[in-house]
């Protein structure tokens, strides 16, 4: 049996985008095992992914982490890659019994520091993007990275039966991501302000609701924002967390306080998605979905070095709301 470690130890995206590397791998050999040391932010996505055997949580802890680090160094991997770039998952990486050590890491230091006790280091440049990141990683290990394996379903049992069945019943819509990123003193300063009036926002939602001549689903995650209270309190409980808007011929509905599981349900049915840059648009690419997404003009450099893979979408830079709002409906 052939094992292989990897070091994700970010968040729920950083992992969406290593995925593909995983997957890369399992369908060329079934065989493999794969193990993901995991932070807390994304060690509950990790550990129920179909395509993960094994997933570890890095403590922050010391004493618990001592305890890991016991643990880990007693098993033996064929392979080790530290994807994240840290400190922590180098230093484990470069303790382990492993025959093969992989690091990619973005740090000239790093490569220079390291070679002794790594195996291979790919020195990334700051115009290289992440799937290239993955194709030198899958190729070095010989497996024949493919850019069609970056689609695949990871749905799993921890969906909500009523959730299941409510999209079961709307079933044609399109998605309209209304979290933080939207709010301008809950997000990054320095980016342009997006942030709709009341009544703009309403307006746009309607607008698009009958441009489409489809329901629009608005989502937000596990956050809470005043504009989606504003739209609740103009709407009507279906059930929980479900609220109902009748625009015309269609409906807006608002599923509101969901986990990661639960949005992926939603984004797997739909038939489009807007969003700003984030996990949302990488579940969306991973289920083909046709996208708008949001960035702030300052960060497309970066959106292009890690959403190169993506296959359909439309980019729209932050500015007000109005512009924004013209944009999408041009869009449809």
């Amino acid at each position: 049996m052939y094992k292989i470690l990897i070091f994700r130890t970010d968040r729920i995206g950083d992992f969406l985008v290593s995925s593909l590397l995983i997957n890369n791998f399992k369908l060329k050999n079934k065989d493999l095992k794969i193990t993901v040391v995991c932070s807390d932010k994304n060690f509950l996505y990790v550990k129920n992914s179909r395509l993960v055997d094994n997933a570890l949580l890095l403590p922050n802890n010391f004493f618990k982490r001592l305890l890991f680090y016991y643990k880990i160094f007693r098993k033996k991997y064929d392979v080790s890659i530290v994807l994240d770039g840290k400190k922590k998952s180098i230093l484990t990486s470069i303790l382990l019994k492993s025959k093969n050590k992989i690091l990619v890491t973005n740090k000239n230091i790093y490569k220079k520091l390291l070679s002794i006790f790594f195996t291979k280091i790919f020195y990334i440049l700051p115009n290289e993007t992440k799937i290239l990141e993955l194709e030198k990683v899958s190729e070095y290990l010989n497996y024949n990275f493919e850019r069609k394996n970056t689609k695949y379903e990871n749905l799993n049992n921890l969906v909500n039966k009523n959730l299941i069945n409510f999209i079961n019943n709307v079933k044609n819509y399109n998605i309209f991501h209304l979290d933080e990123k939207w709010i301008f003193n809950d997000y990054i300063k320095t980016y342009s302000n997006i942030e709709p009036s009341e009544k703009d926002l309403m307006t746009f939602l309607k607008n698009l609701s009958n441009k489409t001549n489809k329901n629009l689903l608005i989502t937000c995650g596990g956050s809470k924002n005043y504009l989606i209270d504003f739209i609740k309190s103009n709407s009507t409980i279906v059930e929980e967390n479900i609220y109902k808007l009748s625009f015309y011929e269609n409906n807006l509905f608002i599923v509101d306080n969901i986990d990661i599981f639960n949005l992926e349900y939603i984004i797997s049915h739909s038939s489009s998605i807007i969003t700003c840059e984030g996990t949302p648009s990488h579940l969306a690419n991973m289920y083909d979905k046709k996208m708008i997404i949001i960035i702030d003009k300052t960060e497309e450099r970066i959106f292009k070095n890690w959403t190169n893979h993506f296959t359909n979408y439309k980019l729209i830079h932050r500015t007000n709301f109005k512009d924004i709002s013209k944009q999408i409906l041009a869009l449809f």
